[in-house]
């Protein structure tokens, strides 16, 4: 059986995957826009 801790762990490893995911995107996009403007 989880624990509190061990759900409120998974819920910050989402969170950050989610950070790392949009900022990569951020990233790419300004990337692609860049070398189309």
């Amino acid at each position: 059986m989880e624990t509190l801790f061990d759900l409120d762990v998974q819920v910050q490893v989402i969170e950050v995957n989610a950070s790392a995911t949009f900022i990569t995107s951020y990233i790419t996009c300004e990337n692609m826009c860049g070398t189309f403007l």
